[in-house]
């Protein structure tokens, strides 16, 4: 059919094409063929892809997640993520066969059922299967469990009422070790703070020192092939992790100070080496982590300091400074620590001229 299909030359062949194979699985639905029915969802997939309606192979999609093996399920699922979302009534029948394969004794066919509630999960099916995802969270498998943390996120999303009994849970799994349950339970984490005051609260008082610690050990662990990213250690993971720290270091100083340390190595990396992820993008580093009032400030008035000395004369380091430093001032100037900043830390005051030539002063 594909072969058939590219070898059109103009859109009428192509469509006749289409017509022809529709109607062939059509035939085959109607004569209820188990031995090609993951071969006609295939079929259906790319004509979807396409832009042809295929909606009357939906039911194919229920029959395959329903049958024992992990290939037709895997078809199943496929076709269910991709031929249905979750506006479709027909999606509230495949609740129970989600529910069977969330318990199945197979970590594969778990992870399946798993991808597709987090793609098109709707509020009732979140609400139902809610509890099998979060004993997933405590999994073996450790893809068993990054899985599990993202379908959280979209159940969270759906159902904001559930988030407080992912509190726990994710808190162990801020614990992990491996990079990619730890990279879903801090985007998890940080959506739950998103969504309730308490989460915050929690992740704040129990969590806060223990993802400092992670920073730092990303920071100043050695070279890992698995995680090195041109000389960066995971810097996808010290970015999730500078992201989740702004969010509980806002508007509180106790927290805010557990992180001023890391927060100056991870400015200039292990021992000086060139292998931050912040001494890569400054500009990322500096927009999520300038988030205080107070005293506390005065660290980050000193890496304010660093930027001006570095990126004034770039072309990008300008444009960044005199787009988003005037609102900063505006803040701080009429404070002491806004004083300090301007007396003792910006070592030339020429350096604040495109300032006021942005500004127009």
């Amino acid at each position: 059919m594909i072969r058939a299909i590219r070898a059109c030359k103009t859109a009428a062949e192509e469509r006749a094409v289409v017509r022809k194979e529709c109607a062939s699985i059509r035939a085959a639905v109607s004569d209820n063929e188990n031995d090609y029915r993951h071969r006609n969802l295939a079929k259906l997939m790319f004509i979807h892809m396409l832009g042809y309606p295929t909606h009357f192979g939906q039911m194919e999609c229920l029959k395959l997640i329903a049958a024992p093996g992990f290939p037709e399920k895997r078809i199943g699922y496929l076709g269910l993520m991709l031929l249905l979302d979750e506006r479709q009534e027909v999606l509230m029948l495949v609740t129970n066969s989600l529910k069977q394969d969330l318990n199945h004794t197979n970590q594969y066919i778990v992870g399946l059922a798993l991808c597709a509630l987090g793609n098109i999960s709707s509020a009732e099916m979140a609400r139902d299967l809610a509890p099998e995802v979060e004993r997933l969270l405590q999994f073996r498998d450790p893809n068993v469990r990054k899985k599990a943390a993202l379908c959280s996120i979209r159940i969270i999303k759906k159902v904001p009422d559930l988030a407080e009994n992912f509190v726990n849970p994710v808190a162990s799994l801020l614990k992990e070790k491996h990079h990619g349950v730890l990279l879903t339970a801090i985007q998890l984490c940080a959506d739950l703070c998103m969504i309730s005051e308490e989460a915050l609260e929690y992740f704040r008082k129990k969590c806060t020192e223990g993802l400092v610690k992670v920073l730092k050990d990303a920071v100043n662990s050695p070279y890992a092939p698995e995680y090195d990213i041109s000389g960066i250690s995971d810097p996808f993971l010290q970015i999730r992790l500078l992201r989740i720290l702004r969010i509980l270091g806002h508007g509180d100083a106790d927290a805010s100070d557990l992180m001023n340390d890391v927060l100056a190595q991870v400015r200039f990396g292990s021992n000086g080496s060139n292998g931050s992820i912040v001494r890569k993008s400054p500009k990322m580093f500096l927009l999520r982590v300038m988030y205080t009032d107070g005293p506390s400030d005065l660290p980050k008035f000193w890496i304010w300091s660093l930027v001006f000395q570095k990126y004034i004369d770039d072309p990008c380091g300008l444009h960044f400074v005199t787009h988003l430093v005037p609102d900063f001032f505006q803040k701080y100037m009429n404070g002491p620590c806004g004083l300090h900043f301007v007396t003792h830390l910006v070592p030339n005051l020429d350096m604040l001229k495109p300032l006021y030539n942005f500004s127009g002063d």
